[in-house]
């Protein structure tokens, strides 16, 4: 067996054979494995690299909802590569949302919307098979997700996820500030490529059409049992946008966990946090949905 620990946390991992992506990055050593636990270094990187993140989502409809969610995930991509982070985004769909991601310069997966398990493992392995992803973000196409998430990446045991999500409703302009008291959390949720790995990047049962949040849970609580970490920066750094199209719609969604005000100008408030760019077309796209312009 060979040995890596983590330098910042003495977290030990074993793998059956070298693993060279682990000492590449930086804070990994491998080491030698005596009765007493892990000592001295057997070969320590000869260089280190830039992390590879991932977005993966799964599209279907919600044209604009796309567009919102697609212009902010365009700005994390270039806000992460200064903080030295190489990320990178991929969408599944067969539809426009196709066209809309490779406008943004986002690789892409045409597969049908039969099978949602389907779809969301496919962006796994894309991410991790052809973009050699270190970390694959879980994460809707329905969500905007802040750079500040991403101040601690994980080591190859460890799930980022947070318990504070803040909820908008785009047809009626209103947000809320809720907190998952749930064990896992909420999504999105920062996997290492270890975790997916392991199960040959298909964590969800290909055939779910629902519930791929549960599923992706117990796709990689098996073998390993990795840790949890929770990481909330801020009480917006995760928001969901949701529409009269959602399956678990605004009001079910706060009702079950909903704890903080309402806000009724949500775009001022998500203001302090992102561009006003992006808030600004989250207005526009509230309007449009409050006058009955869009369709599913």
């Amino acid at each position: 067996m060979v040995y890596y620990r983590n330098r910042q946390t003495g977290q030990v991992v074993e793998r059956a054979a070298p693993w060279p992506r682990l000492e590449r990055l930086d804070g990994w050593e491998r080491v030698e494995m005596t009765e007493q636990g892990a000592v001295g270094t057997v070969a320590a990187p000869s260089f280190t690299r830039r992390p590879i993140v991932w977005l993966s989502s799964p599209a279907h409809g919600r044209l604009a909802v796309s567009e919102l969610v697609f212009a902010q995930r365009a700005d994390l991509i270039r806000r992460l590569d200064g903080m030295g982070i190489t990320a990178h985004a991929v969408i599944v769909a067969d539809d426009e949302n196709l066209d809309l991601a490779r406008e943004h310069k986002f690789a892409t997966v045409e597969m049908s919307n039969a099978y949602l398990g389907r779809k969301t493992n496919a962006g796994f392995r894309y991410a991790c098979v052809e973009g050699d992803a270190d970390f694959v973000v879980a994460l809707g196409s329905d969500d905007w997700l802040h750079e500040s998430v991403f101040e601690k990446l994980p080591g190859p045991t460890t799930i980022v996820g947070g318990r504070k999500l803040a909820v908008v409703d785009l047809e009626h302009g209103r947000m809320r500030g809720t907190v998952i008291r749930h064990r896992y959390g909420v999504i999105p949720w920062i996997l290492p490529r270890f975790l997916l790995e392991t199960r040959k990047f298909e964590p969800i049962k290909p055939e779910k059409r629902r519930g791929l949040d549960g599923s992706l849970v117990r796709g990689v609580t098996g073998p390993g049992r990795p840790r949890w970490l929770f990481h909330d920066p801020h009480e917006l750094a995760r928001v969901d946008f949701k529409t009269r199209w959602n399956i678990t719609p605004y009001r079910q969604t706060v009702q079950l966990v909903g704890v903080g005000p309402e806000y009724t100008d949500p775009w001022r408030r998500l203001a302090e946090l992102y561009p006003a760019e992006l808030c600004e077309l989250a207005r526009a796209t509230h309007e449009r949905i409050a006058r009955e312009e869009l369709v599913a």
